[in-house]
């Protein structure tokens, strides 16, 4: 995951805060649950149980869900990432081999990884209507 994926929305997210009328204390906790994220993900990446694009991706994606939805978050993660998983297992099947060269991550004779980042964004978009810095930005632009 290229580091402007995850720069962007991190640097995207204090504008859209401040069209929400959000204090800079609540900021604050938004960057905060971001930050908190990304340490604990460092540390699973340091032990080899994650992509460090996927912690940084994770990281920029807390900041917009706060500590109110992180949990729900990071959950939509866990469900799409196991799905992923089931999906990435199933193609790695011999029946499937013809994809190997169009899927990387579908080839058994690399290394068994498979591309977290679908699951980060897609638990991401889900949640982006009900995050509530989002919901009072777009309140505050179409009022006007």
């Amino acid at each position: 995951i290229p580091d402007w994926a995850s720069i962007a929305p991190t640097l995207a997210y204090f504008p859209t805060a401040l069209i929400a009328d959000q204090t800079f204390a609540e900021i604050g906790l938004h960057y905060a649950a971001g930050l908190t994220v990304f340490i604990v993900g460092a540390a699973l990446f340091a032990l080899g149980f994650l992509g460090g694009g996927d912690v940084k991706l994770l990281g920029a994606a807390a900041i917009w869900t706060g500590w109110g939805l992180l949990l729900p978050y990071l959950f939509a993660v866990a469900i799409f990432g196991g799905v992923l998983s089931i999906v990435a297992l199933t193609l790695r099947h011999r029946f499937f081999k013809f994809l190997h060269r169009f899927l990387p991550w579908t080839n058994p004779a690399k290394a068994p990884s498979v591309p977290y980042g679908l699951a980060i964004g897609l638990a991401a978009i889900i949640l982006f209507p009900k995050l509530p810095g989002v919901v009072s930005a777009w309140t505050a632009l179409t009022s006007s």
